[in-house]
């Protein structure tokens, strides 16, 4: 399952985008050019796509997954990378606090 759901992130970046593993079943996009609104909506179509994809294990069907997201970027130059991450992590524990399956975004 972590493989397909990390071919379904690799097809939405392109040129100087990133997709890349970040922990045991996380994930992380890097979208340098790209507004809050336009990643906002580019996780909510990974969200669907993933919900609805079936993977198959031999021959056994395995069960649906669900992703939960959280979208920020980086507004001024004072922000430091770390700061985007903390903003990211936060939304994404907020969107698994309200019931998963979600993607929250910063007020940016």
């Amino acid at each position: 399952m972590t493989r397909a759901i990390a071919d379904e992130l690799r097809g939405v970046v392109s040129g100087s985008e990133v997709a890349a593993r970040w922990g045991g079943e996380e994930f992380m996009l890097l979208l340098p050019e790209v507004t809050l609104e336009d990643a906002f909506q580019r996780a909510e179509t990974l969200r669907q796509n993933i919900a609805e994809m079936t993977v198959h294990y031999g021959e056994a069907l395995l069960p649906r997954s669900t992703i939960s997201a959280g979208v920020a970027v980086a507004s001024g130059s004072s922000v430091t990378p770390q700061d985007l991450l903390r903003t990211a992590d936060k939304l994404l524990y907020q969107a698994k606090a309200e019931g998963r399956n979600l993607v929250c975004k910063s007020d940016d």
